[in-house]
């Protein structure tokens, strides 16, 4: 597993058959594109590759949602047993 963010680092040649890259990458091209760390052409070799933008982004965000009401609810729950 590698975390690179770097737009298209990871090209054809660097993957194979059966092989599933999650792109997590969140990169900027200059005309205000967004593409992820795998090219474009990366999806026609490998098994799978997650889209980006609308990859992995949403269950992030709700895990990180998730998380953060756990956080606030620790304080009212030490303060408010029942």
């Amino acid at each position: 597993m590698e975390l690179i963010t770097r737009k298209h680092v990871i090209s054809k040649e660097m993957v194979h058959d059966g092989l599933t890259v999650i792109d997590a990458g969140i990169n900027e091209t200059a005309d205000g594109k967004i593409v992820g760390d795998a090219a474009a052409d990366t999806n026609g070799t490998a098994y799978a590759v997650s889209p980006i933008p609308g990859g992995v982004g949403t269950p992030t965000t709700a895990i990180l949602y998730e998380n953060v009401i756990k956080a606030i609810s620790i304080p009212y729950k030490e303060a408010c047993p029942r």
